[in-house]
């Protein structure tokens, strides 16, 4: 597989956490199988063909929007394929689309049939190479940005959302209520309204992620060493998200994964 990245103009940083693409070059002989695996990140997905099976064997729409995903899920291939997309920052649905993002958390939905995203992806077709489709998408996004009158009704839940990465999901919310002047009830509805799910599964989803980074650089001595750097109570507490967010144990997760995509990794049968 050939998979490439590409990251937005300084326009687009706050927006589009990066582009990409990815293709199988050769004719794909065997079902490959890949597993979904929440990050935190909604997205836009667009494929050359209906390659991609969800894991009920229904075809994924050529060109959909994603919102955030609150459990793993697998998708399977066969044959030859290619898909360019967006991953976005978290709360991009409402900040780019103006879509209340909680409507989207867990759903995928067909673009196709919108007119201004259709007259995108015509524009697409005739594209020629990768830099040039990521430059159409990212003229789109643009133009919907522009016509967002959510902006300023969004801000105060990324500056939280920054946060809450910054500390790796180790936070205390007390504290982001009393420094942003905020309730409780309040904080919570704006961020839900926002992101898609609420700030303490974002930081949930956040810390789990961290430990993954650290799986995937192979820095590590001990899985309790991972459960301590990253403020679990406890290792039991650790490999209980884990489980949750990937359907496995750390330990069964890298032997049985092959990410060449980060959370997006081929199954190992």
């Amino acid at each position: 597989m050939k998979y490439q990245q590409f990251f937005p103009c300084e326009q687009m940083k706050p927006f589009v956490k990066y582009f990409w693409s990815l293709e199988s070059g050769e004719e794909v002989k065997t079902e490959k199988h890949f597993q979904v695996i929440p990050d935190g990140l909604p997205g836009l997905i667009i494929q050359e063909n209906q390659s991609f099976k969800d894991d009920k064997s229904r075809l994924l729409p050529l060109a959909f929007l994603y919102g955030q995903t609150t459990k793993n899920s697998h998708q399977l291939v066969y044959g030859k394929f290619k898909t360019i997309g967006a991953y976005f920052q978290p709360h991009a649905i409402k900040s780019i689309f103006g879509i209340d993002a909680q409507e989207m958390t867990d759903l995928e939905v067909d673009i196709a049939t919108i007119p201004l995203m259709r007259s995108m992806l015509e524009t697409l077709a005739s594209s020629k190479g990768d830099h040039d489709k990521v430059l159409v998408i990212s003229d789109y996004l643009k133009k919907c940005i522009s016509n967002n009158k959510y902006q300023d009704y969004n801000a105060t839940s990324v500056l939280i959302i920054d946060q809450i990465i910054s500390h790796k999901g180790a936070i205390s919310f007390s504290d982001l209520y009393s420094q942003h002047a905020i309730s409780k009830r309040t904080f919570e509805r704006r961020f839900i309204h926002s992101v898609g799910i609420s700030a303490k599964h974002f930081a949930r989803l956040t810390r789990f992620q961290s430990s993954l980074d650290i799986m995937r650089k192979d820095n590590f001595n001990t899985f309790p060493e991972i459960a301590y750097d990253l403020g679990y109570s406890d290792q039991s507490h650790f490999i209980r998200d884990f489980k949750e967010f990937t359907g496995t144990t750390p330990r069964q997760y890298l032997q049985n994964r092959k990410e060449s995509v980060a959370n997006f990794p081929e199954l190992q049968f």
